[in-house]
């Protein structure tokens, strides 16, 4: 064997660096840090950043540029730092067989404001919890509180006599980094109605979309709207500058590609083939065009949706700074990275000290039995608990 691993140490001493880093994207994260503990020269190929953002970049879907920075008194984020964290969350989703341990949770926290809204009750809130309606099941259905009309457990836009429509809703997510694996969108399916004798077989109506996109990024004013595709097959990864009528400007991180909705009362559940990083800590749900007419009034056309979730894993221990992000390049090269703090972070909203608008808080207060997580109340550590427990005593 010591004639062969001469001449591999020699092959080895040979290989460039920008070798190193095309043939490092097909290690994983342990191998990697076996080479690093196996010799010197390893080592020190292995201090190079450029190879940990490479093995990243095919861990995770990251759409444009990201670049580090610490926090006064705080160790600083690297890219070796970064993929350790998202591996260690990744670890957690492969041991989904044990709920209790697995992080992938709902990402959206609450509603921040819709297109509109036909009334009071029908409130875009109403998306975030799954309704019983959603089983088919009569009984379920007659139990549930839209039932008999004094209620609502989906949103409604409002009435439009035209199909043609961008509908929306804003969401506030978990935290301002966020790994999502998965999307889901549920129309609204009024069992209550007359049935659609326009299609054939006649059913229920199902006010559906025509086809939906989700754009992710930091939205504190009112630019929640966003640009809308030129055709439904548009994809958009680049990043728009909206200013909200609130005077502060909207900064668009990434969006998915449009999608086609199934006029179903399942709607649409994609699994993503790999986790992408989002960051600003905001979401939009873009809604194009209008399908269904109301069975009881024929002329209006409606979009209401049920349930919406954006599922994942909240990373905590770093966040977004919108503020410092930055604009490379000019005319059609431009670029946009996207800053990521090394910092505490409440491991419930994502909450930090003097962090962004929406993400800030006064104080953060140490999980006294672990002392690994911060929260910024109590309250906060309990609505969390059900996550924490099953890793706070190890």
């Amino acid at each position: 064997r010591e004639p062969a691993m001469a001449e591999a140490w020699r092959v080895m001493q040979c290989l460039q660096e920008e070798s190193w880093e095309a043939i490092s994207s097909y290690f994983n994260f342990e191998s990697l840090m076996l080479l690093e503990m196996t010799c010197r020269h390893f080592r020190q190929m292995l201090r190079s950043e450029s190879i940990w953002q490479s093995n990243l970049h095919g861990l995770v879907d990251i759409r444009g540029d990201i670049h580090f920075r610490s926090r006064e008194g705080q160790d600083g984020m690297t890219y070796k730092a970064f993929f350790r964290l998202i591996r260690d969350v990744m670890l957690l989703r492969w041991q989904g067989s044990d709920p209790t341990r697995s992080s992938e949770i709902q990402l959206l926290s609450k509603v921040i404001a819709a297109s509109s809204i036909d009334r009071d009750e029908e409130a875009a809130k109403n998306v975030l919890t799954p309704s019983t309606c959603s089983t088919g099941v009569r009984g379920d259905q007659q139990k549930c509180q839209c039932s008999g009309g004094t209620g609502a457990c989906y949103w409604s836009s409002e009435a439009s006599m035209e199909p043609s429509s961008l509908d929306w809703i804003s969401f506030k997510m978990k935290s301002t980094a966020c790994l999502v694996t998965a999307l889901k969108v549920q129309p609204y399916e009024a069992w209550w109605q007359p049935e659609d004798t326009t299609v054939c077989p006649s059913r229920k109506p199902v006010y559906s979309p025509d086809h939906i996109r989700f754009r992710f990024g930091y939205f504190p004013g009112d630019s929640h709207q966003g640009p809308r595709p030129e055709s439904p097959a548009a994809k958009s990864t680049s990043m728009d500058l909206e200013p909200g009528e609130s005077g502060e400007s909207g900064l668009t991180h990434s969006c998915t590609e449009t999608m086609s909705v199934p006029q179903t009362r399942k709607g649409l559940e994609i699994c993503l083939d790999r986790p992408m990083l989002v960051l600003g800590g905001f979401v939009s749900l873009q809604m194009f065009d209008r399908v269904q007419r109301q069975t009881m009034s024929p002329r209006d056309y409606y979009t209401c949706i049920q349930h919406a979730a954006v599922i994942g894993h909240p990373l905590n221990g770093v966040a977004c700074d919108p503020k410092a992000t930055r604009q490379r390049g000019r005319g059609n090269e431009e670029e946009w990275s996207w800053e990521l703090v090394a910092t505490k972070t409440c491991a419930y909203c994502g909450s930090l000290v003097d962090g962004p608008a929406s993400f800030s808080c006064a104080q953060l207060l140490r999980c006294s039995q672990c002392r690994r997580v911060w929260y910024c109340d109590v309250q906060h550590q309990k609505s969390h608990y059900k996550y924490h427990k099953a890793y706070c005593s190890k």
